[in-house]
């Protein structure tokens, strides 16, 4: 089973105006679907033959993984280059071994829920200025702590808590994970109206809360439907407030994923495969902390 989101269009609901000028209408403008789909899934065969009695030399897996990544690292640049596929022996994580010092791991990460804490917003201060100010958590005289799917969480840092999270090479997979860091090293993304043309912004926490302003709700992907195929085929004219939901840059810091594995220490930078969105029901004021 898969879900979709599809355009609702010119629905009827009641629509404000604030002091900027920018409709805004309550609800989500985007209707999701569930379909049913079919895979073809492959079982090996079993062999019932005698286990070897012979011992790999896990170093030729090493060396394999040594030239991969060097190989990896030299066409990653070139558009038109034939990326290398990855050597079998990686999927062996206990026997993976990762130089130490210059070396950038990749991390690939399937929905991402942003756990933040909520501040208030005054709506006027939408039309002091059109700049895009930074603003960290609000400043508490004493930690806050909150308890989520039972873990406890501790203001001012930020948590992202990942459905999946793989990491390549050298790493296991992760499911239900919780990572706390700090609130100045998420950013968010802003998109335009040319294919590959974005830009990235220090996240400004009050972004989060309504109203949102008309500067970040159309840097969403979905606002611009011919370059970037956006859902919103109104081209975000009118703002809805389910659906502010900003694609992340997340943090590149090796030592904060250290605990996941403290093979994390090793490295120089982490890289992602590509921005992560949040689910639709990340960003609902009812599940701030």
């Amino acid at each position: 089973m898969e879900t979709t989101s599809i355009w609702l269009g010119n629905s009827s609901r009641p629509v404000s105006t604030l002091c900027d000028g920018w409709p805004r209408a309550p609800g989500s403008g985007l209707s999701y679907v569930s379909s049913m789909v079919t895979r073809k899934v492959y079982n090996p065969p079993s062999y019932t033959g005698p286990t070897p009695t012979c011992r790999y030399n896990y170093h030729g897996c090493e060396l394999m993984v040594l030239s991969y990544l060097e190989e990896y690292s030299r066409v990653e640049s070139i558009s038109t280059a034939t990326r290398p596929r990855s050597p079998a022996c990686v999927m062996d994580m206990s026997q993976c071994l990762m130089p130490v010092g210059d070396f950038g791991c990749r991390l690939d990460a399937g929905h991402v829920r942003l756990l933040y804490w909520a501040q208030s917003k005054d709506p006027s201060a939408l039309c002091v200025n059109n700049t895009h100010p930074v603003t960290s958590p609000p400043p508490t005289t004493e930690p806050v702590t909150a308890v989520y799917d039972g873990h406890t969480l501790t203001s001012p840092t930020v948590y992202l808590s990942f459905d999946h999270l793989e990491g390549n090479l050298c790493f296991s997979e992760y499911s239900n994970t919780i990572i706390g860091v700090p609130s100045n090293s998420i950013s968010s993304i802003r998109f335009a109206s040319k294919a590959y043309l974005s830009r990235t912004l220090s996240m400004n926490w009050a972004d989060l809360e309504y109203p949102v302003p008309a500067s970040a709700y159309t840097g969403m992907m979905d606002c611009w439907t011919s370059a970037w195929d956006g859902k919103h085929k109104d081209n975000c004219a009118t703002s809805y407030d389910e659906d502010y939901l900003p694609h992340l840059a997340l943090p590149t810091d090796g030592a904060l994923y250290k605990g996941l594995d403290p093979a994390f220490a090793n490295c120089s930078s982490v890289s992602w495969r590509k921005y992560v969105l949040d689910p639709p029901q990340s960003m609902k004021r009812a599940d701030h902390l």
